[in-house]
C-alpha cells in the first residue's frame, strides 16, 4: 500500500482552499464519473457471473464496521433485491412483484465503489480528482446500487454535488430496475 498525492475534498474544503461551486462540483463529478466508467468496463469474471455482493476476492462483500464487521454475500440478484427490502428470498420476492423476475436481472452488474463521498475523493493543488480511496467495501453490485449512491444526498457530501451527479447518463435497464426498486421500498416497512 502507498500512500496518494493530494488531499481529500473535504479537508481542503474545511481549510478554506476550494471554490464550493456548482461549477466545481461539477468537473469533480466528471471527473469521479470517468474514473469509474472505466471500473465498470471491468468484465465481471465467469466463475460469478450474475451474482452480486461480491469482493475482488471472490467472497462477500464486508459489510459496515460501525455495525459489527461481517461478510454478506454473494447473492443472486434477485436474493440481493429481496433481502435489501426484507423478503427471505427472491422467489417470495417474485411472488409479489412478477416484473423483478426480468426487470432486476436485466440490469448490468458493475464493480462498485460504495463511499463514493466526498471525504474518498482526493485532489492536487490545482482541484483535479487524483485518487479515490475507501474501496474496502468495493465489490460487484447491480449498476442501480451504484446509481443509488452517486444521486444520494450523504452527510459528507454537498448539494451541489449530488446535483451534479443526477445528471449522470445510465441505461433504460438501471432506471427501470431503478423505478422497481423504489417501487418496492415505498410499500415495505424496510
Amino acid at each position: 500500500m502507498s500512500k496518494l498525492p493530494g488531499q481529500s475534498i473535504a479537508e481542503a474544503g474545511r481549510a478554506g482552499r476550494l471554490p464550493f461551486t456548482a461549477e466545481f462540483f461539477n468537473s469533480i463529478a466528471e471527473q469521479v464519473e470517468a474514473i469509474l466508467r472505466r471500473v465498470w468496463a471491468l468484465e465481471q469474471p465467469p466463475h460469478i457471473r450474475g451474482k452480486v455482493m461480491i469482493s475482488a476476492s471472490g467472497h462477500g462483500v464486508l459489510t459496515d464496521y460501525n455495525y459489527g464487521a461481517s461478510l454478506l454475500g454473494p447473492y443472486t440478484v434477485l436474493d440481493y433485491y429481496a433481502l435489501t427490502v426484507g423478503y427471505a428470498n427472491g422467489k417470495s420476492l417474485v411472488h409479489d412483484y412478477p416484473e423483478a423476475e426480468h426487470t432486476f436481472p436485466a440490469d448490468r452488474i458493475v464493480f462498485t465503489h460504495t463511499d463514493p463521498m466526498l471525504q474518498n475523493t482526493l485532489i492536487s493543488d490545482d482541484g483535479r480528482v487524483c485518487g479515490l480511496v475507501d474501496w474496502e467495501n468495493a465489490g460487484w453490485f447491480p449498476m442501480e446500487y451504484q446509481w443509488q449512491l452517486l444521486r444520494s444526498m450523504h452527510l459528507h457530501n454537498k448539494e451541489p454535488y449530488m446535483q451534479a451527479w443526477s445528471r449522470l447518463q445510465v441505461s433504460d435497464e438501471t432506471r427501470a430496475a431503478s423505478a422497481l426498486f423504489a417501487k418496492i421500498r415505498a410499500a415495505t416497512p424496510f
